[in-house]
């Protein structure tokens, strides 16, 4: 049985009994008050049990539900910018002020709007109540337009020479999709020069329209279920679409942060629907960071598409590879990715998962003050948790993962009851015995099997992935990883570091 080729690696244990992975030249940097990381594994499921959410329950009963989890995130979000802006107070510059100014005046006038609107519709003659109303509405449309004044599709340019730039350079893509961030001109001006030198490339950015906290937050809402078109969406799906029907054009490279991973499932899902699986659709892949997402689509079954081709599935997969980055208090996070990897599994969210987490807030109790909690959500965050200075050795990647092998399990167990329960609706239903020793027999079976006998596939995927998440023990963050892999400059990771010390993983049962 063949592994996934962005998986493979092997561990050796250290003499105190536990794995450990094999140092090389350059041993990554660790600070231990920093932070750990864990790994859940990309949904396999070879039966295809899982089905998106939005297409299995009618749209009431799925906005009430996912109502009750956003209400709760609510005070979260406001923490989080609260505790963001308070960290970063003193480094502010003066339109950063200005920007946030507006953005707040913005809010509390909609929220002002929207509180008493209807109870002084039906307490004041409208005769006087609708000219007020005409020309609050005015204000803050002449205010939604001046945040929104600067383009939301442009290019932030590498200042990088011809002679640094790599044979090849022209055919790589690099795009980021925007969420919700305190200060749009702090990510124009630094975080996104910050990602040009880190990865030597020319950053195509696309960011949302602001209409001020109450509608951003109802609008994001609203779109998790229905998932309807934006002009970001429209937009990236463009972008991306160009990209991956141009024949000189090797691979895309998506950075994806929280709400802004609304749209880009919309992408995703309606790419799906319009190229065929092959090179086209492996043209490109997505790293979100604190995805606010819980769904995200792809086809399944057959480890994207890889069985049964003579290509070189690891140069040319046909479908893209998604891994997610997220924050453990990252309050869109918890919404959305952590959502559907570790509640809701009966959806399909489609990648990996890596899970930050901090080590001082791990065995205490968390201070009960509302600013203490969920902190750190923008995108330059994550890039300093990452790659702070440039170096993934040095930062959270630096750590060897904990694969969460229970909650990996449970996405392929419940996929594979789900399937097994549409299956045998009208026939006789497996015993949850039955399925533990097909389970325990399907790792001497071909995986091809699944394509034959579709009963054995979620049992496959089950096996698999349980061995897959055996194999990986003692992995280091860095290892294995696309986008650690793309890091240019002083620190960046060999051949060898990528993919791990130590190759294959054809030995390991």
């Amino acid at each position: 049985m063949t592994a996934l080729p962005w998986l493979v690696r092997t561990t050796t244990s250290s003499s105190m009994g536990s794995p450990r992975s094999s140092m090389g030249p350059f041993s990554p940097t660790r600070d231990q008050s920093a932070m750990s990381i864990s790994y859940i594994l990309p949904l396999m499921d070879g039966a295809t049990g899982t089905v998106p959410l939005t297409h299995e329950h009618s749209i009431w009963p799925l906005l009430r539900t996912d109502a009750m989890y956003c209400m709760r995130a609510v005070s979260k979000i406001f923490a989080a910018f609260a505790t963001s802006l308070t960290r970063r107070r003193g480094q502010m510059s003066w339109k950063e002020y200005r920007e946030i100014f507006l953005y707040s005046v913005l809010s509390l006038l909609e929220l002002q709007l929207l509180l008493t609107a209807l109870p002084m519709w039906l307490m004041i003659p409208g005769f006087f109540v609708l000219p007020l109303l005409l020309v609050e509405c005015s204000l803050i449309w002449s205010l939604i337009q001046l945040v929104n004044s600067e383009d939301r599709t442009f290019i932030s340019r590498w200042n990088g020479t011809d002679e640094e730039k790599e044979e090849g350079w022209e055919h790589y893509t690099w795009a980021v999709v925007g969420g919700m961030e305190w200060s749009e001109d702090h990510l124009r001006k630094k975080t996104l020069p910050k990602l040009t030198e880190l990865f030597n490339h020319d950053m195509h950015t696309f960011l949302p329209y602001r209409l001020g906290f109450p509608l951003d937050l109802l609008s994001r809402f609203l779109q998790r279920t229905l998932q309807v078109p934006t002009p970001t969406s429209t937009a990236v799906y463009n972008h991306v679409r160009a990209n991956c029907v141009k024949l000189r054009s090797k691979q895309m490279n998506i950075i994806v942060h929280n709400t802004g991973a609304l749209d880009m499932a919309w992408v995703m899902s309606r790419l799906c629907a319009d190229l065929p699986p092959g090179q086209q659709m492996g043209k490109f892949n997505v790293y979100t960071f604190g995805s606010a997402m819980p769904e995200m689509t792809l086809p399944l079954g057959s480890h994207n598409g890889h069985e049964g081709h003579n290509c070189n599935c690891e140069d040319f997969p046909e479908y893209p590879i998604v891994n997610h980055y997220a924050f453990e208090d990252d309050p869109f996070a918890k919404i959305g990715v952590f959502l559907g990897a570790r509640q809701r599994m009966e959806g399909r969210l489609v990648g990996a998962v890596y899970g930050l987490q901090s080590h001082g807030s791990r065995g205490h109790r968390r201070s009960k003050s509302w600013l203490s909690s969920g902190g750190r959500f923008t995108l330059d965050d994550y890039m300093d948790a990452l790659f702070p200075d440039g170096n993934p050795r040095a930062g959270v990647l630096g750590e060897v993962c904990r694969i969460e092998r229970d909650v990996s399990e449970m996405r392929e167990l419940s996929a594979l009851a789900k399937a097994v329960r549409e299956v045998s609706r009208k026939g006789k239903r497996l015993s949850w015995t039955a399925l533990g020793a097909l389970a325990g027999s399907g790792g001497s079976a071909s995986s091809n099997c699944r394509n034959d006998r579709n009963e054995m596939a979620g049992v496959v995927s089950l096996e698999e992935a349980r061995r897959i998440g055996k194999s990986m023990e003692g992995i280091l963050g860095y290892e294995n990883n696309l986008l650690a892999a793309f890091v240019r400059g002083d620190y960046r990771l060999h051949l060898d570091e990528q993919k791990g010390f130590q190759k294959g993983c054809d030995e390991c049962d």
